[in-house]
């Protein structure tokens, strides 16, 4: 009888050491990149990137970092780990269990924060659109069509106020699609002029009505012409005479060059 309790007892340790390996395993497998992505963050040099991909990188690592589930898994499977290796495994266990609630949970975080951003970026270009189209007499010309944008993104505005995401990016593509027929094609490069007589640089550019209406904006035109900029790590560097292209950010049609003459 004694030596059966000390086989069972064996052999439940080593199955409640499997068990508990398996699971710490599992919880390491649930968050590898996000909690290296964590750990190394801070450590990582975004002067070396350029203006754009350290502007969305910086936003990128605030979502991670500000991530409290995620920061909570981490340290769970640290606790985890170290129970284990200590041989409390029952301990270990619950620890690696709370880590996978708390991986999940981020996954749900972070998935929540993506469709927020889409609904967001598709309401900014919606938005950017209707201006455009206002500034170019579509409300004179096609009222009708212009209502059912505006009503549109009205409904867009709402669906955002009600947490509805998915319902607020839907709208606003809406509004992209509806003026696509009626609104001229906005020009597809821009020819750099005299400083002191256009004050042209990107920033100032970016903040035209045709290009993009926002001067925040002016990492998309750098991005876009690095190749051709006379110092490509300088973005304040532009001369006159240069033709720089300009990306579509909203799916928006372009074509044909643009001067200030």
């Amino acid at each position: 009888m004694r030596s059966g309790f000390r086989f069972n007892r064996g052999f439940n340790r080593g199955f409640n050491r499997g068990l508990v390996g398996f699971c710490l395993c599992l919880a390491l497998a649930l968050a590898p990149l996000s909690a290296a992505f964590a750990a190394e963050a801070s450590e990582i040099d975004t002067a070396e990137m350029s203006p754009l991909t350290a502007h969305f990188y910086s936003e990128f690592v605030r979502a991670f970092l500000n991530n409290e589930y995620l920061l909570r898994n981490i340290e769970l499977i640290a606790i985890a780990a170290e129970r284990y290796e200590g041989g409390f495994y029952n301990e270990a266990f619950e620890y690696a269990q709370e880590a996978m609630r708390y991986a999940q949970m981020s996954d749900d975080y972070i998935a929540l924060q993506m469709r927020i951003r889409e609904a967001d970026n598709a309401i900014s270009s919606a938005r950017f659109r209707l201006e455009w189209a206002g500034r170019v007499g579509i409300p004179t010309r096609y009222p009708e069509t212009f209502e059912r944008a505006q009503s549109a993104f009205d409904e867009a505005l709402l669906a955002r106020e009600r947490e509805g995401w998915e319902d607020a990016a839907a709208f606003a593509l809406r509004v992209l699609y509806i003026l696509s027929d009626v609104v001229p094609a906005l020009p597809a490069q821009f020819l750099v002029g005299n400083w002191a007589a256009t004050r042209d640089c990107l920033w100032n550019i970016a903040a035209l009505p045709e290009v993009f209406g926002d001067p925040t904006r002016w990492p998309l035109l750098y991005e876009a012409n690095r190749d051709r900029m006379p110092s490509a790590g300088n973005p304040d560097l532009i001369l006159p005479g240069m033709i720089l292209n300009i990306p579509s950010i909203a799916g928006e049609v372009r074509y044909g060059l643009m001067t200030m003459d």
